[in-house]
């Protein structure tokens, strides 16, 4: 799937992730699915989730969180917007330092 429109799609999908502790793997993979091959729009909504919530949940990473991490295609990410896709991980690398 292509997606849907990048202006109204990736304010929805912003919009409907801003709490994503509280959202169901289905949900996840809805956004997933809505989000098609525009995949940034959900990996900059972990992302902003990620850096805001590390603080407070130290290097635990929620259910959807991975789940996302998992089933995201990241390499498209990559090759659409790389600069999100490094935020992305280094935002995972600090993740990991704290855990040790």
């Amino acid at each position: 799937s292509s997606g849907i429109n990048a202006e109204y799609g990736e304010g929805f999908i912003a919009e409907y992730m801003e709490d994503f502790s509280s959202l169901s793997i289905k949900q996840v993979d809805l956004m997933i699915e809505l989000a098609g091959n525009q995949v940034e729009i959900v990996v900059r909504s972990l992302t902003n989730h990620l850096s805001k919530h590390l603080k407070d949940e130290g290097a635990i990473l929620s259910e959807a969180s991975r789940h996302l991490l998992d089933n995201a295609n990241l390499s498209l990410c990559l090759s659409n917007d790389k600069a999100e896709f490094v935020n992305l991980f280094d935002i995972l690398h600090v993740c990991i330092d704290k855990s040790y």
